[in-house]
């Protein structure tokens, strides 16, 4: 039996988050809602898990500055190098670089990397990288959204060049728009971007259905932004009528998912209501499409997700739907979320993922 590898750095529950916005009247700002307590215990619930056997756990190398600028330009990646040996601060907008992080964010970049190199070289099945903070908001100049490198982008620009990977797609469901992993492959037609998020939470100008590619890559990226109050009905249809049919079009030779586990009904920075049991579904419903499309290779990377009494479950949900361990009991918060009325698809969040349908007919298929 292949295993899934897991690949971990005890950085990433070091890096610190910062504050958000100021308080008013001299009051003290909080905390930033990113805080290691979410990946943390989703580490430890699958590195004590009933099922040992199935995992490879990696260490990630740091991305080094070459690397970073397959995706960064040089000045801003020595930017973020001199908030890291100073003071930190704000990497564009909300993107906190705490002193000394730098090499956290660049582990993060390499931990997407190593759970590639692992899957496409056959020594896994398929793979989960724990890359916090997340990337997928990051672009070449700027970060933004937490997310000051962008992980998934960057290290698939640099496997291309060691592998034969001609055909690749994205699924990216984290409540908030990829925005920085669609811009850097908005023109490009050999890579698929889907991005199942929350209409307008954020960045609010960006994930409109309209916007399909540009140029050659026209066609080839799909956004659909469901209504606020999706539940599990809607991103599961929106899996079995847009994603998969999507794939099938497109034939990848590996698909990639960012996880953004922010679209659980407990979640401070998202309106839906999935639960672990939802991620699951979602899971094991990827993970068979990558079976029969391109020989399992799959490679998941952490983004949001900042419940701690939630998110912890649903990332553990994904894990175990990538190593095909028996499907658990949903954990009592996901219960109350599952209890809650409105899971099933409604009328108006059909007709968005209807319309997402039509776009994934127009995938381009390989020539």
């Amino acid at each position: 039996m292949q295993r899934t590898a897991i690949v971990w750095d005890p950085a990433f529950s070091d890096f610190d988050g910062g504050y958000g916005p100021p308080g008013f009247e001299g009051m003290p700002p909080t905390r930033s809602f990113d805080q290691p307590d979410t990946v943390d215990r989703a580490y430890e619930m699958a590195k004590n898990s009933e099922n040992p056997d199935r995992y490879l756990w990696l260490e990630p190398d740091s991305a080094g500055a070459e690397e970073l600028a397959c995706q960064h330009s040089v000045d801003y990646i020595e930017r973020v190098r001199a908030l890291s040996e100073g003071d930190g601060g704000d990497a564009g907008f909300l993107a906190y670089t705490p002193p000394g992080g730098f090499e956290t964010l660049a582990k993060a970049t390499g931990s997407a990397l190593a759970g590639i190199r692992a899957t496409l070289s056959g020594t896994v099945r398929n793979a989960f990288a724990f890359a916090r903070p997340g990337g997928h908001h990051a672009m070449p100049d700027m970060g933004m959204g937490n997310a000051v490198f962008a992980h998934l982008a960057t290290a698939l620009t640099i496997v291309r060049s060691e592998f034969e990977i001609p055909r690749v797609a994205i699924l990216d469901w984290d409540v908030h728009h990829g925005n920085g992993t669609e811009a850097r492959f908005l023109s490009d037609p050999e890579t698929l971007f889907i991005s199942v998020h929350q209409d307008r939470c954020f960045p609010k100008n960006t994930g409109g259905i309209e916007v399909r590619g540009e140029g050659e890559g026209l066609g080839a990226n799909i956004n659909i932004p469901l209504p606020p109050g999706a539940g599990h009905g809607a991103y599961l249809d929106t899996i079995s009528e847009v994603v998969v049919p999507a794939f099938e079009r497109f034939q990848p030779d590996l698909i990639l998912i960012s996880n953004g586990v922010d679209g659980n009904g407990t979640d401070p920075l998202g309106r839906m209501m999935c639960h672990s049991g939802t991620y699951r579904a979602m899971t094991d419903a990827i993970v068979e499409a990558a079976d029969r499309l391109c020989d399992g290779r799959l490679v998941v990377c952490h983004e949001g997700g900042y419940s701690a009494q939630v998110a912890p479950w649903c990332i553990l949900a994904v894990i175990e739907g990538l190593a095909a361990c028996d499907p658990r009991p949903l954990d009592q918060m996901s219960l109350w979320i599952a209890a809650n009325a409105g899971h099933e698809t409604k009328d108006h969040e059909q007709q968005v993922i209807a319309a997402a349908a039509e776009l994934a007919g127009q995938v381009p298929t390989p020539s």
